[in-house]
């Protein structure tokens, strides 16, 4: 890894009355730069660094990428999330094309978007403008539904997450077309669900798409907005449950399920698909596990017979190493019923963005807590006793099902964090002219201080102080010292430069 990149990232240090707001800020520093490594893409001419999803895995991931982008990386290490992102586009049939599993790829789309907006790269906007589109129409071919308008495809890759209609025996996803031949859509890969999670991202592709349109002014006649428009409404037609108080979770006739998907609520109020009166019901009711925002609640009927004697799965890559385990006192759950990081984090940015703070500051005191005692952020963490557990699956080898394992130093866990106090407690917002700042004041942090934040050609210290309150960015002061233009605008502009300090005062 090259020196200049650990002192560019090292650099942003962060200090705090909150000592635990302190230490988990540079763990995840550190986790994050201890899973950035030498990568070759088919489409690459030599090995270049890349951000990994984890200590576990030896490749970027599509979702991974992109999220880990948003989160933090194009902030905090811009040429490393750029390159991450184009490493896992692939050409086919002559087409450059997102890569990664089909059914939440477009996800990369609001990555290069948000990248954009942190960079100002016009040379790599017009290649994701590109990508994008060919993507999209390949995937508006295979998977949009003309009769209700949603879009089909899962939201998770393993059965743990679905009801039972969509297991199977290996616990893949992707398997249950091979299983359930007479079931299968007329078109696309074949598998008829419909999530809400996958739903939204397409929703917001298609929002970042109209975006780059405008910025590259290229009329190409494609209509992103009103394809957007459409798909909102289809998904507040269809997901929205009145007597839930949410959006439920699967949207199909197999399997229509009311259950809470997390990733799922949050992107709807985050991309704005939620309406205010929506908004509010849905954190009102939304359950929260001792050990944060459960991925999916309730959990299902199936795994709950375990604690047995169980095996274990130390690896996806090895499923036959399978090893015998005594029985487990924590309540079995399903894996992707559990707390993940990532979706915690994307509830806590969603409900920085309208000014739900406690919400932002439980999963925050909550996942920090968790870094601290583990001295790492760790890919899942049990619902109940709040400890790294990798949930129940089913698995063929097992002949059934088997206790999996939490992968350890996840990148968008590290990442999900520094987005917590980049994007909540400092309130980040990106726009085309200029970055703003909505901070969301926490009760039990009295001061926060960030330096070496780079944004262009400004260089910014944060400074908050707080008296013990819990307060919205209306009721908050913003100073900007150091630049006269800056200080009046309230923001800093793309045009400007300099080094200021962001002070906030409650």
């Amino acid at each position: 890894m090259t020196e200049a990149l650990l002192q560019a990232t090292g650099k942003t240090r962060l200090s705090s009355s909150n000592k635990t707001i302190q230490a988990a800020w540079g763990i995840a520093v550190d986790d994050l730069i201890s899973n950035i490594k030498p990568y070759q893409s088919e489409g690459m001419s030599n090995e270049q660094l890349c951000i990994m999803a984890g200590h576990d895995y030896t490749m970027p991931w599509t979702r991974d990428a992109a999220i880990n982008s948003i989160f933090a990386c194009s902030l905090m290490m811009p040429e490393t999330a750029r390159t991450t992102l184009l490493a896992v586009l692939e050409e086919k049939d002559g087409q450059l094309l997102i890569g990664g599993e089909y059914w939440d790829k477009v996800i990369w789309i609001w990555g290069a978007w948000h990248h954009w907006l942190t960079t100002r790269d016009y040379e790599f906007i017009k290649l994701a403008y590109e990508v994008g589109v060919s993507t999209m129409l390949k995937m508006e071919e295979g998977e949009l539904d003309l009769e209700d308008g949603l879009f089909r495809g899962p939201g998770w890759d393993g059965v743990s997450g679905y009801p039972e209609p969509y297991t199977t025996p290996t616990g893949g996803i992707k398997d249950w077309v091979k299983y359930n031949e007479d079931k299968l859509a007329d078109r696309g890969v074949g598998i008829p669900i419909k999530t809400l999670s996958t739903n939204c991202l397409y929703y917001q592709a298609y929002i970042c798409l109209a975006q780059i349109q405008r910025l590259i002014r290229l009329d190409d006649l494609h209509v992103w907005k009103i394809k957007a428009a459409d798909l909102k409404k289809a998904i507040n037609k269809c997901f929205w449950s009145d007597t839930s108080n949410r959006y439920r979770y699967l949207c199909d006739p197999i399997g229509h399920c009311e259950d809470s998907e997390g990733l799922g609520q949050s992107y709807a109020v985050l991309f704005g698909i939620a309406d205010q009166e929506k908004l509010d019901r849905i954190f009102h009711y939304q359950h929260i596990c001792s050990a944060g925002l459960p991925a999916v609640w309730p959990d299902y009927d199936r795994y709950r017979k375990y604690p047995e004697k169980l095996l274990y799965l130390d690896s996806f890559d090895s499923p036959e190493e399978l090893i015998h385990v005594d029985t487990p006192q924590e309540r079995a759950i399903g894996r992707h019923c559990l707390v993940w990081p990532v979706v915690q984090a994307m509830w806590a940015r969603a409900a920085a963005s309208c000014g739900k703070n406690e919400w932002l500051a439980n999963e925050m005191r909550k996942l920090a807590t968790h870094a601290v005692r583990d001295g790492q952020f760790a890919e899942i963490y049990h619902s109940d006793s709040t400890e790294m557990y990798g949930g129940l699956q089913e698995v063929r080898e097992a002949n059934g099902i088997a206790l999996t394992k939490s992968c350890v130093h996840q990148t968008w866990s590290a990442t999900g964090f520094l987005n917590m106090i980049l994007h909540g407690v400092l309130g980040i917002r990106l726009t085309e002219t200029c970055i703003k700042f909505e901070p969301c004041m926490i009760r039990d942090i009295e001061s926060i201080r960030i330096n070496d934040v780079r944004w262009l050609d400004w260089n910014i210290d944060f400074i908050v102080q707080n008296k013990g309150v819990s307060q919205q960015s209306g009721h908050v002061k913003i100073d900007i010292v150091g630049s006269d233009e800056a200080a009046n605008l309230k923001c800093l502009p793309v045009t400007g430069h300099g080094s200021v300090e962001i002070r906030i005062t409650s």
